[in-house]
């Protein structure tokens, strides 16, 4: 072709790669792999996970060797702790245990319950081009012995004026006062 500087090729490049074929048990055992991973990389991240499932199969484990009764005692042990814990240290069972409980209890059953109707009806939530509502997510809750406090991740385009412009609705919402 004249005039376009390009170079002359006798054979047409392969625009198609080959197909692989794989079988469904391979595709099954890469899925699996790829759980296990995430998983592994969770329990890495969070010890707590793991020493709850460690103390779960621990558990199950002497509940099958040796019966009800160690883990009975186990547990009637652990309560005991707890109350001896809160009786002889108020103060730092109430920051370790009773706002923490209290701060998953808040989150889970009043504001992640609420929060997509709430969020909507103030007008944080946005409609997307084919009909799906995105609404900011809840990140953490912590609680005090008066103030919650409730981490929310913003939407992209959302400033703090929009949520500080609906706040008062939302703490009627959520049976606030502030």
């Amino acid at each position: 072709m004249p005039g376009t500087g390009g170079v002359r090729v006798d054979e047409p490049y392969r625009l198609r790669a080959d197909t692989i074929r794989l079988s469904v048990w391979a595709v099954l055992a890469g899925w699996i792999l790829r759980r296990l991973g995430r998983l592994l990389l969770a329990l890495v991240r969070s010890p707590a996970l793991l020493a709850a499932i460690g103390l779960t199969c621990s558990t199950v484990w002497v509940f099958h060797l040796l019966g009800p009764v160690p883990v009975g005692a186990a547990g009637v042990v652990l309560i005991l702790i707890g109350l001896g814990w809160r009786w002889r240290w108020p103060d730092g069972f109430d920051r370790h245990v009773r706002l923490r409980v209290r701060g998953w209890r808040r989150g889970t059953w009043l504001y992640r319950r609420l929060w997509v109707s709430a969020a909507t009806s103030c007008g944080l939530s946005r409609d997307r081009t084919n009909g799906i509502i995105v609404v900011p997510s809840i990140v953490r809750v912590r609680a005090t012995c008066s103030v919650d406090r409730v981490l929310v991740r913003m939407l992209p385009g959302q400033t703090l004026d929009d949520y500080a412009t609906t706040s008062p609705r939302l703490a009627q919402t959520f049976g606030a006062q502030d």
